[in-house]
């Protein structure tokens, strides 16, 4: 009889050392010689060719009759398949298996049996029938006085429990087999018992613990070599990082986990550390790349029969497609994986009953989503982990709400608040505050529903700094967008309009993690740090400047008109509203014409403008006229806008003042301002021009670069191909100004993945933001004549995240960029005059500004999409001292002037000699 521990502990091995032996087996081979076969099994960890092997011998076994070893051979393969995560195969192999061992009353393979079936039957969500096997096999192994097997059967009956949300229950078993593991010395099994009453614990909400047992057993199952409970615990740290608001360091986790799982061949849990490492794609804002790599999880699992994998994929694909604004597609995935009354899965459940609510809501049928959730609260109960049950209370407070149930609302708001705040659960915290703000709000208690946003805000001023990461922190703008506007509307309710107080309050909000990754990597963006409207108006802004400074709202959306002695504040719609304004102009202008602009599409054109104008600034209107410099700090899809084209709307087509200067914040604006000037030596270059030589595509762009060498002097103009050796980090820092003129490749799904190509995908010599924004860059100003090298992700709060942003970080204090592919001859012309405008100690933003409106003035480029799509980013009051060459410089002249005087002097006096005699000594010979 085969030895117990290798069926239940050292299966996860067993591997077959000596694949020829099989080779030699007659056509009825006798039960000794296969017995022979099967005991030569190692610990190499080759499933594939077990299972292989086992199906080649199962037809002579079956016709040998012998059905004990059949059940042996029936167990092995089942429990193979069931540890690999294809339960749909196992379960019919260890019922057969089961069935056998009954009949021949071999309890040792009815233990096996009875163990890996539960298995099987876990993954397919079939928890009555685990429960079942898993108390016989307890009873079983009892009579047998088998403490391993009764070990295995606390681990099921635990595994059970946490699936179906009883927290209790699942320590209880979890505790009773760790125990009993660890008195027989079964490390292995013990770690996996420990791994099993980590998310015991992580339900009953005990974190300090949970965090202590999976370190446990992460550092336990390395010194034993065991990857697959080091995966498992990985991937549970993960999910606890994850929801204390460390998604950063929960995607580590997950990568890891899925690595350790993928290369054991354990499919099941290896697919839910993919679901997951989705799950942070999504939250970083890259939908399409993880609803792609979702729809592909979730075909898996269905070919696979795995039921909870595609719950739990199906709600967070499900998630994606509401976020894409694909309600449909998201109600018939949630469907497809949940229905009423069959709980699989606690936590995924809730998340496909929740998703399904929101996507139902979505489609205008706000009191069947709310049925659906009141009956899932009823459903689950005391069967929940904390976050999956402020997630569901809250949307319920949300619905309730917009349904005009609002004391029902914050009954349940509040609850969910109570829960996140013990536990300090930081992000579902600010979720259920803006639940109780809502319904505070329906019910008209202002101080009330302003007491929550505060609440909120400072819950995620502290959460936003548990992060390392910037791009997380970068994302957590997304939530402060749901807050800050309505707490800033608030409070200029409260004090009577009167500014300072609130857009003291939303500094603290708007692109913070821009001005750390400025500061460095100790650098931080602490409230006390952000500029005031006092200290904005007394020391940055100066005479003839305005700042436009808007905050876009989930529900209402501000802009401040600031200038030096004044404050105005505008309210304007919701970021949804504003979106669809501003994407519809966009596209307008960033399309290139099919020619020459008629009269008539440019009127249309004009009263477009004038249109969006008036919906934006229409109550500030006279302000820009008045003011040299227009500072526009936008949020939200306002990025996407060229304010300096829509500002024409107020002065005609003629070349006006002002200039429009983009700024990150007004903070920002404070600290490029607050740097001391750099000083450039005599012989440093006052450009270096860098362009691609890339095909007849990228001709204009080296037609920039030599026209700036042969134009000006102090350029260093370098054309890159494979034979330059051109290194980011040693060549950058040597100019004054930086001009690129080569593709750029942005990157809306990860921005700091962006990046201007010079060479081929991957070279050293290409720049990506993330390098970028890790430098310490000396140049004034950077010139990104490349595609649409402003555009970039959006984030509520952070603004638009790529090169532009690296730049910035890097400590450049003004960047040319463009918000839209450009035309590329329109380019060269418009480039050489703003360098001319540059060459006339002309400001930055005065250069472009005249360069524009050159370019306006032209039949052929008046159409705003040859020119409109160049912005300045960040202070435009730098000068250079740029010196062409050529005869027009004033030393050429000066020395001319010299020559000319020089031979208005001597021809009179040569003339005069030629009629002198000639002397004596020189007459020529007789």
């Amino acid at each position: 009889m085969i030895d117990r521990k290798r069926i239940t502990i050292t299966f996860v091995g067993v591997a077959i050392t000596a694949l020829g032996f099989v080779t030699g087996l007659d056509a009825a081979p006798s039960s000794h010689r296969v017995r022979a076969l099967v005991d030569s099994l190692e610990e190499a960890d080759a499933r594939q060719r077990l299972s292989a092997v086992i199906d080649s011998l199962l037809p002579q076994v079956r016709a040998g009759g012998d059905s004990a070893f059949l059940a042996h051979l029936l167990v092995l393969h089942g429990g193979n398949w069931a540890r690999s995560g294809n339960a749909a195969v196992a379960e019919p192999i260890l019922k057969e298996a089961l069935t056998l061992a009954s009949a021949v009353g071999d309890t040792s393979y009815l233990c096996a049996a009875l163990r890996w079936l539960a298995v099987a039957e876990g993954a397919l969500g079939r928890w009555d029938e685990v429960r079942t096997g898993c108390d016989q096999l307890l009873e079983i192994a009892t009579l047998r006085r088998d403490p391993s097997y009764q070990g295995w059967a606390h681990f099921g009956l635990g595994w059970r429990a946490v699936a179906l949300g009883l927290a209790e229950e699942g320590v209880r078993h979890y505790r009773t087999a760790a125990r009993i593991f660890r008195d027989l010395g079964e490390s292995d099994s013990e770690i996996w018992a420990l791994n099993g009453l980590g998310t015991a614990l992580h339900l009953s909400g005990e974190f300090d613990d949970v965090i202590d047992c999976y370190e446990q057993v992460v550092a336990r199952a390395r010194e034993l070599g065991s990857p697959i409970p080091e995966a498992s615990a990985l991937n549970n740290l993960g999910a606890m990082e994850f929801s204390l608001g460390d998604p950063g360091r929960a995607l580590e986790r997950f990568q890891r986990a899925h690595l350790l799982l993928t290369e054991a061949g354990h499919v099941s849990a290896a697919l839910l550390a993919e679901v997951n490492a989705a799950l942070c794609e999504a939250r970083l804002g890259r939908l399409t790349a993880a609803a792609e790599r979702l729809e592909v999880l979730l075909e898996e699992c269905e070919e696979r029969g795995l039921t909870i994998r595609r719950a739990q994929a199906a709600g967070k694909l499900g998630e994606i497609y509401l976020d894409m604004g694909r309600s449909e597609d998201a109600a018939r995935t949630y469907r497809k994986a949940v229905s009423p009354g069959n709980v699989i899965h606690a936590e995924a459940d809730v998340d496909c009953w929740v998703g399904l609510a929101r996507a139902v809501a979505a489609r205008d049928s706000l009191s069947r989503a709310i049925s659906i959730l009141e009956e899932t609260a009823r459903m689950y109960t005391g069967r929940l982990p904390p976050e999956h049950e402020t997630y569901l209370l809250s949307h319920l407070a949300l619905l309730l709400s917009a349904a005009g149930r609002a004391n029902e609302a914050l009954d349940h708001a509040l609850a969910a608040e109570e829960i996140a705040c013990r536990l300090g659960m930081s992000q579902n915290r600010i979720d259920a505050l803006v639940a109780a703000a809502r319904a505070a709000a329906r019910l008209s208690q202002t101080d009330t529903t302003l007491a929550f946003l505060e609440r909120a805000a400072r819950t995620w001023e502290e959460a936003r700094e548990v992060p390392l990461d910037p791009e997380w922190r970068e994302e957590r703008g997304r939530r402060g967008s749901r807050i800050y506007a309505w707490l800033a509307d608030l409070m200029l309710q409260r004090d009577g309009d009167r500014p300072q107080a609130a857009f003291d309050r939303l500094q603290t909000f708007k692109v913070r993690t821009l001005l750390e990754r400025m500061r460095g990597p100790r650098g931080e963006a602490a409230p006390r740090d952000v500029i005031t409207l006092a200290e904005l108006q007394c020391r940055v802004l100066r005479d003839g400047e305005i700042l436009l400074d808007f905050y876009a709202g989930d529900d209402r959306s501000l802009l401040f008109a600031i200038t030096t002695d004044h404050c105005q504040v505008v309210r304007l719609p919701a970021s949804a509203v504003l979106a669809r304004k501003t994407d519809a102009y966009h596209d307008l202008v960033a399309d290139p014409p099919p020619g020459i602009e008629s009269p008539a599409a440019a009127a249309l054109r004009r009263a477009a403008r004038r249109q969006v104008f008036e919906f934006l600034l229409g109550e500030v209107a006279a302000l820009p006229g008045e003011h040299r410099t227009v500072y526009v700090s936008p949020d939200g899809s306002l990025n996407r806008l060229p304010f300096g084209e829509i500002g024409m709307a107020a002065f005609g087509e003629q070349p006006v003042s002002p200039c429009w200067v983009i700024i990150p914040c007004a903070t920002v604006l404070a600290e490029l301002r607050d740097r001391p000037a750099r000083e450039v030596s005599a012989d440093t270059p006052r450009v270096l021009a860098l362009a691609s030589r890339g095909g007849a595509d990228l001709e204009g762009a080296v037609r920039e670069a030599r026209h700036l060498h042969q134009r000006y002097r102090r350029v260093d103009a370098r054309i890159l191909d494979r034979t330059t050796g051109f290194r980011p980090d040693r060549d950058l820092v040597t100019a004054d100004i930086l001009h690129v003129a080569s593709h750029a490749e942005p990157n809306d799904q990860a921005p700091w993945q962006s990046e201007i190509r010079f060479l081929a995908p991957g070279d050293s010599a290409n720049l990506r933001a993330g390098d970028i924004a890790a430098m310490t860059l000396p140049n004034r100003l950077v010139v990104l004549s490349s595609c649409a090298s402003a555009s970039g992700r959006v984030v509520a709060g952070e603004g638009v995240l790529g090169l532009t942003g690296a730049f910035l970080s890097a400590g450049v204090p003004a960047v040319l960029a463009t918000l839209w592919p450009v035309d590329d001859l329109a380019t060269v012309d418009l480039m050489d005059r703003f360098y001319r405008g540059l060459a006339r100690d002309l400001t930055v933003a005065e250069a472009l500004a005249e360069s524009q409106a050159s370019m306006r003035s032209r039949p052929e480029t008046s159409h705003p999409y040859y020119w409109a799509g160049f912005v300045l980013v960040g202070d435009g009051g730098q000068t250079f001292d740029l010196a062409p060459r050529g005869p027009l410089h004033p030393s050429l002249i000066g020395l001319a002037v010299v020559v000319l005087l020089a031979g208005l002097v001597l021809i009179p006096w040569l003339r005069a000699a030629g009629r002198r005699p000639t002397s004596a000594s020189n007459a020529p010979p007789p």
